[in-house]
């Protein structure tokens, strides 16, 4: 006998199940019988996903909107400042720097000095431009060189390290690496430097 017909029969006969009781679980087993078994599962899921947005989903983005508001409110800069900061350091920098522009020879002979000390000898080294160029920081004097040379990768960092230890006012521009054979350990290295110098 079915669920719905027992009840009823069950109330007609007086068997003493309250109204509202047995109304409540008809009416739920009338929700279930129609809903079938996948609507039952939908209805489950769909619980589970509205009780995970409540109690995960939504207090994350609480949190979320919290920190976000932090930080804006933590991260303040005074543009004015910065800018007076850089124009101090930019001017003890320019003070730190030779009066007149290096001798080429001097300069391209430091370069290869420096590349004997790390354990390889310089292809090449070309003095490419004098002058305060495009690419001049801040419109500085400068001279730019070019140095080939062929080593392995450290030695071709430890160089360029020592040049701009060795230098402060160098700067490295460019840097082309190449292998002239797949299963070869060194590398073809061709660098550029910039030296800056103090206007007179």
């Amino acid at each position: 006998m079915k669920l719905p017909k027992l009840l009823a029969g069950m109330h007609m006969k007086g068997v003493g199940i309250p109204d509202w009781r047995g109304r409540m679980i008809y009416r739920g087993y009338s929700v279930v019988n129609s809903l079938g078994i996948q609507g039952v599962l939908a209805l489950g899921i769909l619980s589970l996903c509205i009780l995970f947005f409540f109690t995960t989903i939504l207090s994350l983005h609480t949190e979320l909107k919290s920190l976000t508001q932090r930080a804006n409110r933590s991260v303040s800069v005074d543009v004015g400042r910065v800018n007076q900061s850089m124009a101090s350091e930019l001017a003890a920098y320019k003070d730190s720097l030779e009066l007149e522009v290096p001798k080429p020879a001097a300069l391209l002979g430091q370069l290869h000095s420096l590349s004997n000390a790390v354990g390889f000898r310089l292809s090449s080294a070309e003095l490419q431009s004098v002058g305060s160029g495009a690419n001049s920081y801040a419109d500085m004097p400068s001279l730019v060189v070019s140095v080939e040379f062929e080593a392995g990768r450290e030695a071709i960092v430890t160089y360029i390290n020592a040049v701009l230890v060795a230098m402060p006012n160098s700067a490295l521009e460019a840097v082309s690496l190449q292998r002239a054979k797949l299963a070869a350990t060194t590398l073809q290295a061709r660098l550029r430097f910039r030296f800056y110098v103090r206007a007179t």
